[in-house]
């Protein structure tokens, strides 16, 4: 397969099938071609150290999460990229009393509004998702349910993740 990987090898918004113009054709457009001589022993990378490291203008598509920050890939220039780390963002949500509050609504979004993720605790009280981290984010934590005060927090997600813990406060005036 060919592919400008140069500027961004990692965004092929809609997957590598859109780099071909509807047959096994590459669409071009007027740039400077060159051709990539394969490396005979190792045509497609190789494995070392736990990481995979991909041969010249080799693209990987639908790789498994446990994986996303295990391989490297060698662009157009021969310049070896390594992809955005996937971070985890943990949310754990306890009442008064410590114990697991299950169901509670979880939004974490930019300090602008813009939502990066959101949805419910699980029934250990915990919301987890992933997060492609480039550079650090701040971030508004806000989380909520009936029958407790609205909980709203700041922090950073930063290369090692988001990671925050939530004590509810039970609202003795809801009906």
């Amino acid at each position: 397969m060919l592919s400008d990987t140069v500027n961004d090898p990692f965004d092929i918004s809609g997957g590598a099938n859109n780099l071909l113009n509807g047959g096994n054709n590459v669409t071009m457009d007027g740039a400077t071609t060159e051709v990539i001589t394969p490396v005979k022993v190792s045509p497609f990378g190789t494995f070392a150290g736990g990481n995979y490291f991909g041969a010249r203008g080799v693209f990987l598509e639908n790789v498994n999460s446990a994986d996303a920050n295990n391989f490297f890939l060698t662009n157009d220039v021969d310049n070896l990229k390594q992809p955005p780390a996937t971070v985890p963002i943990n949310i754990t949500v306890k009442d008064t009393n410590g114990n697991a509050v299950e169901g509670a609504r979880v939004r974490v979004e930019q300090t602008d509004g813009t939502l990066i993720t959101d949805g419910e605790t699980n029934v250990s009280g915990v919301f987890s998702d992933t997060f492609t981290y480039t550079i650090d984010v701040d971030v508004n934590l806000i989380v909520r349910l009936k029958g407790f005060i609205n909980f709203r927090t700041t922090g950073t997600i930063g290369s090692s993740g988001f990671t925050a813990s939530v004590r509810f406060i039970t609202d003795t005036i809801v009906d």
